[in-house]
């Protein structure tokens, strides 16, 4: 009888990690820049917005890293622009950071928050300006420009 409820219990231990076995996949996917396989984990239900320890996402992971076709493909199946790591940036402030334009506008094209700020206050311009990425601080002002609204004020 003790031995059927050690079996039990290391079961009901186990099956959690084999509930999330996927889990890390979907990540590694989104760094290699693997559609295929993204595409096979997001058929099979993987959370397409799961945050590791970090607070990373898949879609942080692939715009970090430069992988403009995961990305987009997240993007089209329902990723969050907005998710925020443990310090509190988003895709659109890693992209920045990075210097690649074609992901900015990507984020930026499915709405992401240009004026989001992080846990010290910065912007994803603040990150582009800082670290002397003129291409995306030049898109973002851009953007900024041809998106903002402004209410006209009628004399009388």
């Amino acid at each position: 009888m003790k031995i059927v409820w050690i079996a039990i219990l290391l079961g009901c231990t186990a099956l959690p990690g084999l509930a999330n076995a996927e889990s890390p996949n979907l990540f590694i996917a989104a760094r290699t820049n693997d559609l295929n396989e993204a595409r096979a984990l997001l058929a099979n239900k993987a959370d397409i917005n799961q945050q590791d320890e970090k607070g990373y996402t898949p879609l942080i992971i692939a715009t970090y890293n430069g992988n403009y076709e995961v990305a987009q493909f997240l993007l089209d199946h329902g990723a969050a622009t907005e998710k925020k790591d443990a310090s509190g940036r988003t895709a659109l402030m890693g992209a920045a950071f990075k210097g690649d334009d074609r992901d900015v506008k990507l984020l930026l094209d499915h709405g992401a928050d240009i004026h989001a700020r992080d846990s010290r206050g910065m912007t994803c311009m603040a990150y582009a300006v800082m670290f002397a990425r003129f291409s995306v601080v030049k898109v973002l002002r851009d953007w900024d420009a041809s998106h903002s609204t402004t209410a006209s004020v009628k004399g009388n």
